[in-house]
């Protein structure tokens, strides 16, 4: 009897273990092409969220960060926040190679608390994945007071 018990444990542990592994406060990066990491899991309003930038894909990504959009998370989706007005922008299109990161700071606007993402229209994903907001977002964040 002991030993079909014995033969489960390891099985068992190891599920424990890799269960325990993927939970966390920042979901897992939705894009295979990039990883989009803000650096904590929760904030308070009108704090800077320092956002990390990787290019997992084996090609150059052309990006404008001129915009970057704040979304909430709210009847199981993602809502647009009007965050002040249009900003103009005329910086010159940039490239992340490949393997390569970049940070880059966003200040979050008075908020309530809940669930956000940063969304960046300006960087490109190669292929035919530019229109899936998911791949040019950062992993979701929690607002709190």
């Amino acid at each position: 009897m002991r030993a079909p018990l014995v033969r489960r444990l390891p099985t068992a542990a190891a599920a424990a273990l890799l269960a325990a592994c993927t939970e966390g406060p920042i979901a897992p990066s939705p894009s295979p092409l990039l990883d989009i990491i803000p650096d904590r899991a929760r904030y308070a309003a009108g704090a800077v969220v320092t956002v990390t930038i990787h290019n997992l894909s084996a090609e150059r990504i052309p990006y404008n960060l001129c915009a970057e959009v704040l979304e909430r998370h709210s009847g199981g989706g993602w809502k647009k926040l009007d965050t002040g007005p249009a900003v103009t922008c005329d910086a010159a299109l940039a490239y992340l190679d490949p393997g390569a990161s970049l940070e880059v700071p966003y200040r979050l606007p008075g908020v309530v608390a809940g669930t956000y993402r940063i969304f960046y229209p300006g960087l490109g994903v190669p292929g035919d994945v530019t229109s899936v907001e998911d791949h040019r977002s950062t992993r979701p964040f929690a607002v709190a007071f």
